[in-house]
């Protein structure tokens, strides 16, 4: 594209050109005619035109409509007789961009000073535009606003002195009907003569507490039948939880015939109403300034409400406290149950007196009673004694509940407990000890109607000290049995670690069994040991100690089938067998018909059970804990060494693997450089952003064009920001790839618990349910597994943001060669032809702004199966949830 130019001494053409290219304002070169023969660079991108060509010779003027294009032939014709104009006018770019300009048109003269072309210079002054257009409209918004000011602020003042004068007067009160008076009396004065009542919530009616001293005894005499919480004035005020006003007709009909201008204000506990204050006046409707007085004297009342009721929860509370501690104080020394039911029981009755109690404890299908009151009458300790069953209603409704229940009517006959008639309310206290329900403990009052706030208080914290009472005798009882289980682990861990001194260097197989047998014999009396190793389809005896009989010797060294029964258990349980009545015969070894008991332990190599150390004892007792914790500790001895020693034999193919891997690193080496090289890509499109936005900003800056700057620093950010985030992610996918690699048996469940907690942590908002597969060993790195587990969690519950819940349900299925683990979702999906993509780094199927995020913890589990020697996959179906899956190896035996 070429433009005229007029010369300057100290520069050429080419560079006056590249100066006007470089400009953003729009130069154009028109003939006479105004058809545009050139334009320059900067100009082309402002008008947003990819291709001149599409508007070489178009006539300018065409570009331009109404009042602007009058304006552009003005400016031509002038120039045309040498007169260069400038006007601001509106016209679209190219691309339909609406743009305000402004515009000069000059003449372009020829050597001998006859006008020959023109020339038209536009500058986009948009931003200018717009902001003149914001500040009037925002001076205009001031007006009105001041104006509207003014009314509210005389509104507020009296609202806020109907608001003073209320809790200046009820400072120190906290029952309900003078709270209420005092909100009637402000009411009354400060609204002209408006009346006023105030309402208790109890069911689906409001009943009232409280009317104003002007209240007309006609209005009384209505209201006192009550509110029903459905009128539609009530309605609204309780699902504002705020105050609700009417008039007019509507008014006038809801009404008793009184007021047309109503008011309801409504009071929750919770989620649950609680209190009403109506009010009502004798005209059309309210005033804005009444209005604001009755909210104001309502929400007073409010807080006033909340007050007494938290003193009311304070003396509850002491009276529950009290219970508390005297239970707490008698309960201190003992772990019996029924001793510390007993105490429950009598801090009921001392603390409470006018009721009776009862502990129960469940017996095949019934609550069968075990304490109870002293003077509770006999025939009904007959009843509890015998059993209730447990499907009573009352029982039933406590357990499944797991929380104390309150009957206000007690009915015996609906409740299936005879000879209870004389008792009008009962109550149930559930005591689990974990998820099992240890006892109930019941109390009945003859009293008719409901428990009182404090006899509830009382009952619950008795109740939840001895649910504490009983996990602690719990706890006392499992520790004792832990006692017990540690001292006979130590003596068990003697004899492992006396046979591992024994072995020393050693590691002849025969000479190994022979330290065993001798280690077991020194540890247990009046025991014959022997060790059988597997040749083809018998058991062979090869090492014994020497108290066996020849006898028996003969027959050992005939060989044991793989079928005998004792033998055959050890082998299919993988792990010790004790037979209290031995039965030799039944086993192939008739002569050994001395010993009245047998163990046998297997010795388990790469898997398999490579041979069996047996213990015989001359004596028909039963095995001791000791004594089986000692041959299981041998064994676990013997095997740990057998396979040691399998271990050394190996060592030269293992060598042989090592260097094998020492190769696949190599080539995994090489394969993270390409990965880099093409990852690296990536980056550039954020670089491109931030490098392109910091010119425009520098533009904007030169032109004092604020927004323009705030923008491009805002996207210059956003690129970074978005750089950073690719590069964290390479980083953590070249972390992946170095962590060390140091296989074992991993318990699968605690790193599905651990990554559904963290999770929940990334997304505390959303509700996360996990179903989560039967227990299940593999083999792999506990450290790489959990990085595995929670990306593939945490990537379910994000594509499943949306639901109500994150439904995730996590799969173990096994093959003969391999664990497969799936993580689905209820999530948005995908389509399944694109699959195989999720898997590679910055990879992904949906937009950032839908799904934050880099696309990199998928990468990251593959690289960390693709060590373990797996493989991974997923599927899904669009809008119906994805499933994810690994596939790792099982160890080669």
């Amino acid at each position: 594209m070429t433009s005229p130019l007029s010369h300057h001494p100290s520069l050429d053409a080419t560079e006056l050109q590249a100066i006007i290219d470089a400009s953003a304002d729009c130069i154009k070169v028109l003939d006479l005619d105004a058809r545009l023969l050139a334009m320059n660079v900067g100009g082309q991108q402002t008008m947003e035109i990819t291709d001149f060509s599409v508007c070489h010779n178009l006539l300018w003027p065409t570009l331009w409509d109404g009042d602007a294009r009058r304006q552009v032939e003005h400016a031509l014709d002038a120039a045309r007789a040498g007169q260069a104009t400038t006007f601001e006018g509106a016209t679209p770019t190219f691309a339909g961009t609406p743009k305000w300009w402004e515009v000069r048109v000059s003449p372009l003269y020829a050597p001998d000073g006859t006008v020959t072309r023109l020339l038209a210079v536009s500058k986009d002054i948009t931003a200018r535009k717009v902001a003149e257009q914001q500040l009037h409209a925002s001076q205009q918004q001031l007006r009105d606003h001041a104006q509207t000011l003014e009314v509210r602020v005389g509104q507020h003042e009296r609202a806020l002195d109907a608001f003073v004068r209320f809790t200046t007067q009820v400072a120190s009160s906290t029952e309900l009907d003078e709270l209420a008076t005092a909100a009637s009396d402000i009411i009354r004065d400060a609204v002209g003569g408006a009346i006023s009542g105030f309402y208790l919530v109890k069911g689906d009616m409001a009943y009232p507490v409280v009317f104003s001293s002007n209240t007309p005894p006609a209005v009384i005499a209505a209201r006192r039948a009550g509110i029903a919480l459905s009128a539609p004035l009530v309605a609204d005020a309780l699902a504002r939880r705020g105050t609700s006003f009417i008039g007019g007709e509507d008014g006038r009909l809801q009404s008793v015939g009184y007021a047309s201008a109503l008011s309801v204000t409504a009071y929750h506990v919770g989620d649950d109403p609680y209190a009403l204050f109506a009010t009502g006046a004798q005209r059309p409707d309210w005033t804005a300034s009444e209005q604001a007085i009755i909210e104001s004297v309502g929400k007073g009342l409010g807080l006033a409400l909340e007050r007494a009721r938290q003193t009311q929860q304070l003396q509850e509370r002491t009276a529950g406290l009290d219970a508390f501690v005297a239970f707490s104080e008698a309960s201190g020394t003992t772990t019996d149950i029924l001793i510390l039911a007993r105490e429950a029981v009598d801090a009921l009755e001392t603390t409470l007196r006018v009721v009776s109690v009862t502990y129960h404890e469940l017996d095949g299908d019934l609550w069968k009673a075990r304490v109870w009151s002293k003077a509770l009458d006999p025939e009904i300790v007959a009843v509890l004694t015998e059993g209730i069953p447990v499907d009573a209603p009352s029982y039933a409704e406590a357990i499944s509940t797991r929380a104390p229940l309150f009957v206000p009517g007690w009915s015996a006959d609906s409740q299936g407990v005879a000879k209870t008639e004389e008792f009008g309310a009962g109550a149930f206290y559930p005591c689990f000890v974990g998820d099992s329900p240890r006892g109930l403990l019941a109390m009945g009052t003859q009293r008719a109607g409901d428990w009182t706030p404090r006899e509830e208080a009382v009952f619950n914290a008795v109740g939840r000290s001895l649910t504490l009472a009983l996990e602690r005798a719990e706890r006392v009882a499992q520790l004792a049995a832990r006692t017990a289980q540690v001292t006979e682990a130590a003596r068990a861990q003697a004899a492992f670690v006396a046979f591992t001194e024994a072995v020393g260097s050693e590691i002849g197989v025969d000479s190994l069994a022979r330290l065993a047998t001798t280690v077991v014999q020194a540890q247990l009396d009046h025991v014959s040991v022997a060790y059988y190793e597997r040749q083809g389809e018998l058991w062979i005896g090869v090492v014994w100690s020497d108290d066996v009989s020849p006898d028996v010797v003969a027959q050992m060294q005939r060989g044991v089938p793989l079928d005998a029964p004792d033998f055959k258990e050890a082998v299919d349980s993988g792990a010790a067998v004790f037979s209290e009545v031995w039965d030799a015969q039944a086993n192939t070894l008739s002569d050994a018909t001395m010993y009245g008991a047998a163990a046998f332990y297997p010795v388990i190599i790469g898997g398999e059970a490579q041979s069996i150390l047996a213990v015989g004892k001359l004596t028909g007792q039963p095995w001791t804990e000791r004594e089986q914790a000692t041959v299981r500790a041998v064994g676990r001895g013997l095997g740990l060494v057998l396979e040691r020693t399998a271990q050394a034999r190996e060592l030269t193919a293992q060598r042989d693997v090592l260097e094998h891997r020492t190769q696949a690193l190599m080539a995994a080496n090489e394969e993270l450089e390409a990965f880099t090289y093409s990852a690296s890509h990536d980056l550039r499109t954020p670089i491109r952003h931030v490098m392109g936005f910091a010119d425009l900003a520098h533009a904007a800056l030169v032109k004092n064009q604020p927004e323009k700057i705030s923008r491009n620093l805002d996207i210059i950010k956003q690129g970074a920001t978005r750089m950073e985030q690719l590069i964290d992610g390479m980083l953590m996918l070249s972390r992946a790839g170095r962590q060390d690699y140091q296989p074992h048996m991993v318990s699968l469940e605690p790193l599905i618990l651990q990554a559904q907690q963290d999770a929940q942590l990334e997304f505390p908002d959303q509700t996360i349910e996990v179903v989560m597969p039967p227990p299940v060993m593999v083999w792999g790195d506990a450290t790489l597994l959990q990085q595995v587990m929670t990306n593939l969690i945490r990537n379910a519950v994000k594509y499943s943001g949306r639901q109500e819940v994150s439904a995730v349900v996590v799969r173990m299925d096994e093959t003969e060669s391999e664990w497969v683990i799936t993580v689905g979702d209820n999530g948005v999906g995908f389509d399944s032809r694109y699959a195989g993509k999720l898997f590679g780094i910055f990879q992904r199927l949906h937009t950032q702004d839908a799904f934050p995020g880099v696309g990199v913890g998928l990468a990251i589990v593959r690289r960390i199966v693709l060590k373990h020697g797996g493989r991974v996959f997923a599927d899904s179906v669009e809008g119906q949830g994805a499933t994810f899956g690994v596939a790792l190896p099982k160890p080669s035996v």
